[in-house]
């Protein structure tokens, strides 16, 4: 601790490019991160990452929240609560990574508070909210989610949005309709993406009849969509009616890559089958193609 101090101090009115603290509490206390993130702060940091690794909760400084300089946040936070000051202010905030983060109702004011933010990077693990997480960012360009715990998050203002990548992988048991329901409203925010990285699983459970894809759920991907990546194919049913559709409804679409289990990918006899029919089925977009790759 000492020789950290020693190196901040000794900065005087030299700026950070970025500033990387993981801790777990046991060496260090708060009152010592609290310091060492005012100085990034005041040393105009750009890049700040907080990694918290401890089993008790760990309250983020407010101050970080009105930082002029920040360019990227990254904050794991081991499920601990994110409360977020009244005041809000981050200008030229262009990347945020949250993982492990529980948010309270105060917090969610945070997404439509950065202007010019670009790329949102969002993991639930073990965190559960009761309420709608709204991500509002007028000029975000790329999302990656990740969700194992079935949360209600609703994507607004999206107009910009470019490229997705959505991994669902939670227990759908018993929760159908629910799950359902929740993935369809996030779905729904991604109608001006091009580039979209998906599981299977979400194709399993949404898509799983050819009347469900004739549902808002898969309407609002098919206008703009350019490029789609299928992770863990299986060559189920569901999954080849939904690439099917794809190649029929997807006017823009350049290329489909699905993206192959290895079980599936050694079954030469099942993949030839499952193959040809994908790539003589007719197109919306007589130039896409379509790509097999193995997942490794």
């Amino acid at each position: 601790m000492k020789f950290v101090n020693s190196v901040l101090l000794r900065r005087e009115n030299c700026g950070i490019q970025k500033f990387s603290l993981r801790f777990s509490g046991y060496y260090c206390t708060s009152i010592h991160v609290n310091e060492w993130i005012l100085s990034a702060v005041d040393h105009n940091v750009r890049e700040l990452s907080i990694s918290f690794y401890a089993s008790k909760t760990f309250e983020l400084p407010s101050f970080i929240f009105t930082c002029r300089s920040l360019t990227a946040l990254t904050l794991y936070l081991n499920c601990s609560t994110l409360n977020v000051p009244s005041s809000i202010h981050l200008p030229f905030l262009k990347t945020l990574h949250l993982t492990a983060v529980a948010f309270s109702d105060d917090s969610l004011p945070l997404f439509s508070n950065c202007p010019i933010l670009e790329n949102d990077y969002l993991t639930f693990n073990d965190v559960v909210h009761d309420f709608v997480i709204r991500v509002s960012a007028l000029s975000l360009l790329t999302l990656e989610y990740k969700d194992y715990r079935v949360q209600n998050i609703c994507l607004e203002h999206m107009s910009s949005l470019k490229n997705a990548f959505i991994d669902l992988n939670f227990d759908w048991n018993g929760k159908e309709r629910i799950c359902r329901h929740r993935v369809g409203i996030l779905l729904r925010g991604l109608s001006n993406v091009e580039f979209l990285k998906i599981s299977s699983a979400i194709i399993k459970h949404l898509f799983d009849t050819k009347e469900s894809l004739e549902t808002q759920n898969s309407e609002c991907l098919v206008d703009n969509l350019k490029i789609i990546n299928i992770r863990s194919f299986t060559g189920n049913e569901q999954e080849i009616i939904f690439v099917k559709y794809l190649l029929m409804r997807a006017c823009a679409l350049e290329r489909i890559i699905i993206v192959c289990l290895k079980q599936f990918s050694i079954n030469l006899e099942l993949q030839t089958e499952i193959g040809d029919g994908i790539l003589l089925h007719p197109r919306g977009s007589p130039d896409s193609e379509v790509t097999f790759v193995t997942m490794r």
